[in-house]
């Protein structure tokens, strides 16, 4: 707790720190004292009084209100981040888990907040039985998406079928690394400078493709297209030489090239290799770089490569 202290008694902290200390102090000793009292009785007066419905709120009320949910704001804060600290420290615990109970904890927090503002306002929480008439439920058709998404992230946390670190492809062309899973949304690291936030919900109504979900390895395949003239074989070595070269290759997989279509005077082969961590260079890289070997191979071999010729639709 000490090293959290220290941490948080940064120059600019410490002065914000050390005056909401005075204002309190001075506060509570000026109740002590009673010089509070006329200014308390000042706005308590009836015409700075204010009755809604059943409950009278006063000037008074609203100030203590305010000024203790400033003042529990800063505790909850300040709290909420030595609590996430010291979850990122418990090394027994798994990302997941350690998300879900920051999350959870602050949730916790600032509930009590919120009650503990509303008590020092003198306002009883029972006298929101109020809206469980139509203003109630145009508040809760507002709030059904965050709700959704907050209950959403929960399970995405309790069952890790996506977790930080985690390569996935999501409909509509979304695809990256998780960086994060918050209250509301999921974000989503797209590797070209792009930050996508995305609803939990997506994570659990829709299909989502993780490349990571078991272990970091994963498929690439490649397509070739060999003039049918050049000499096979060779082509088929030279293509399964290039993938075996590659730096980041997985040798619990074999590499494959098969045939896959005549097209015209072009053979069209389909070349199968497996990569250790696909969060390392993703999908692009590998393909790029074992297709420029395979292109100077030939190159050096004499193997001509082609482009397939479609055939044209005959006219009806």
């Amino acid at each position: 707790m000490k090293n959290y202290l220290l941490a948080f008694l940064q120059p600019g902290r410490r002065s914000l720190l050390t005056l909401i200390l005075v204002i309190v102090l001075l506060l509570v000793v000026f109740n002590y004292l009673g010089f509070l009292e006329p200014f308390r009785k000042t706005l308590n007066t009836g015409a700075m009084t204010y009755k809604i419905g059943a409950v009278d709120i006063s000037f008074y009320r609203v100030i203590s209100g305010l000024f203790g949910i400033i003042v529990l704001s800063w505790a909850a804060s300040f709290i909420s981040g030595a609590i996430e600290k010291s979850m990122a420290r418990a090394t027994w615990l798994e990302g997941s888990m350690q998300d879900l109970l920051v999350k959870v904890l602050q949730v916790f927090l600032y509930f009590i907040l919120i009650m503990l503002g509303l008590n020092l306002a003198g306002i009883d929480p029972s006298t929101f039985a109020v809206f469980g008439g139509a203003l109630g439920v145009s508040i809760g058709l507002g709030l059904q998406k965050i709700s959704a998404n907050f209950v959403s992230g929960i399970i995405l946390l309790l069952e890790k079928s996506v977790k930080k670190g985690d390569r996935v492809e999501l409909s509509g062309g979304i695809a990256g690394i998780v960086r994060n899973t918050g209250i509301r949304y999921t974000l989503i690291d797209a590797g070209d400078g792009r930050e996508i936030m995305v609803p939990n919900e997506e994570f659990i109504t829709s299909r989502i493709t993780n490349w990571t979900l078991t272990d970091n390895s994963a498929l690439i395949e490649i397509k070739v297209s060999v003039s049918a003239g050049s000499d096979l074989d060779l082509a088929q070595k030279l293509m399964r030489e290039c993938a075996s070269a590659y730096e980041n290759i997985s040798h619990l997989h074999p590499v494959n090239c098969t045939l896959q279509e005549f097209a015209g005077d072009s053979l069209v082969f389909s070349l199968g290799f497996w990569v250790d961590d696909i969060t390392r260079s993703g999908r692009v890289t590998p393909r790029s770089e074992v297709m420029l070997a395979i292109a100077r191979a030939f190159r050096d071999n004499g193997i001509e490569m082609s482009t397939p010729k479609k055939e044209a639709a005959k006219p009806q």
